[in-house]
């Protein structure tokens, strides 16, 4: 059994040999180690918990988003409404966006990437090249059939 300490006393530990108390400042240095680790460890767990909430609501947000987009679609294709997806989305408030962010976040724009480019890459290098060849007139006149 290891040797306790207990008030001034001396105890004597396995071999005879005598053992005193830790001194005060040695109990607050390592008092004050096990709590900075404690905190830390706290900081560490708190950080992961708000991770994990801020990946459930992106979970939700993106659920409601999807449902609000399939009941705009549906009113728009059975009803002719306008596409009203943006104010669904706004007065939701699991969602969490004005309709302003919305339309800012929205912006196809910044979703295409080279795509235009890619396009007027394509165009120049496998389209004009046949029109070049069959000339303006006769391109013209083709039946395009996809």
């Amino acid at each position: 059994m290891p040797p306790r300490f207990h008030g001034a006393h001396r105890l004597t530990g396995e071999a005879g040999a005598t053992l005193r108390e830790p001194a005060p400042d040695l109990l607050r240095a390592v008092a004050g180690q096990a709590t900075a680790e404690a905190v830390e460890q706290l900081q560490r767990q708190a950080a992961e918990l708000a991770d994990q909430l801020q990946a459930r609501q992106r979970d939700v947000s993106r659920r409601e988003a999807r449902l609000h987009a399939q009941a705009a679609a549906r009113e728009i294709k059975e009803e002719g409404a306008p596409n009203r997806l943006f104010d669904r989305l706004a007065a939701d408030p699991r969602v969490g966006f004005t309709r302003e962010e919305l339309k800012a976040i929205a912006k196809g724009s910044d979703f295409a990437g080279r795509a235009s480019a890619q396009v007027d890459e394509f165009l120049a290098e496998h389209v004009d090249p046949i029109r070049s060849e069959l000339g303006e007139g006769q391109a013209a006149a083709e039946e395009l059939r996809v």
